[in-house]
């Protein structure tokens, strides 16, 4: 069991300690270890799967969770707070390379346009054809492996052109205070 999905069912209960504990990288070493205590796991280093079965096997353990958040949570809203603005700045990052890649070069990145004009085609025309071509049944899960890609894809391209017109306005509205959750961030 992987940490996301520990994070996941401790969400349900305590929504901080949730996002934390399954957030990206690794999970949050001492944070593990108040969790654990709070279930009887003495352990120094508990896995996932140990984390989880205690979990699962205490009638108190929305309780027990909520107790765990409370009494950190200063500790657990600095975590959420740094892996906001590390998704952040990897969006803002994103959109500045191919700010800049115009800047220098005086024209627009022509590959960037023609895969994601790739990408849309490819997606409508796989939906076009499901709808009116019959599949064989010895390919059909290759087929659906594909239309996950294509929809994966699709939804990128989508949110790479289009979402970042209200994040772009609200980074421009919101910059000063951005810029003073990460002085307090590396003053703490």
């Amino acid at each position: 069991m992987e940490w996301k999905s520990v994070g996941k069912a401790i969400g349900k209960f305590a929504p901080i300690l949730g996002k934390v504990l399954g957030g990206p990288g690794p999970a949050v070493g001492g944070l593990i270890s108040v969790v654990a205590n709070a279930f009887g796991i003495t352990d120094p280093d508990p896995t996932a799967d140990q984390l989880m079965k205690a979990i699962e096997a205490d009638p108190q353990a929305a309780l027990k969770l909520m107790t765990v958040q409370e009494n950190n949570s200063v500790e657990l809203t600095r975590r959420a707070l740094q892996s906001d603005i590390a998704y952040l700045e990897d969006r803002q990052n994103a959109r500045a390379r191919q700010v800049a890649s115009e800047t220098v070069t005086g024209k627009k990145d022509i590959n960037l346009y023609a895969l994601a004009w790739l990408i849309i085609a490819g997606f409508f025309s796989l939906i076009t054809t499901l709808c009116f071509k019959q599949l064989p049944a010895d390919s059909s899960g290759v087929i659906f492996m594909l239309f996950g890609s294509l929809s994966t894809a699709f939804g990128c391209v989508i949110q790479y052109f289009f979402g970042s017109s209200k994040s772009s306005a609200d980074k421009t509205k919101n910059e000063n205070e951005r810029r003073n959750i990460i002085e307090f961030q590396k003053a703490a």
